[in-house]
């Protein structure tokens, strides 16, 4: 399986910022200090992180995808890595994700890709919940 090498990602991420710096000027200047602006300008289907993931996927299957996987709920503790209200916490400690609709495996799907906690032993699981309901639509 191909994986993006660190140094092919930030050359391509200095030429597409480059690029929009010569071509985009304007661009940058209205939108810098507006945040839905920005993150348009950034995250926008035409943006700056989408035009990267179009030419990496040159190179090997991949796709852009912005705030993707949305959860529930976590239970974070640890470290406070930056900022002091665990913002941005060492250690995620619990996963839940809440399915109210007919959506249960694609909960299931988040899960598997989140790791959860250090764990001191391999014989204690990673904790995580997926709460869910039959609505009889099934």
């Amino acid at each position: 399986m191909n994986r993006l090498n660190l140094n092919k990602f930030l050359t391509t991420f200095s030429q597409v910022w480059n690029d929009a710096v010569i071509h985009n000027k304007e661009a940058i200047e209205s939108a810098y200090g507006k945040a839905e602006n920005w993150t348009a300008f950034m995250l926008g289907s035409d943006g700056v992180i989408s035009r990267i993931a179009e030419l990496l996927s040159k190179e090997m299957p991949m796709k852009n995808a912005t705030e993707w996987y949305k959860l529930g709920a976590l239970f974070v503790s640890g470290e406070d890595l930056f900022r002091s209200d665990l913002t941005y916490p060492s250690e995620v400690q619990a996963i839940i994700e809440h399915e109210n609709g007919d959506n249960v495996e694609e909960e299931m799907w988040k899960l598997l890709h989140w790791r959860s906690s250090k764990w001191a032993s391999t014989s204690q699981r990673k904790l995580r919940e997926l709460t869910s309901y039959e609505n009889g639509k099934r």
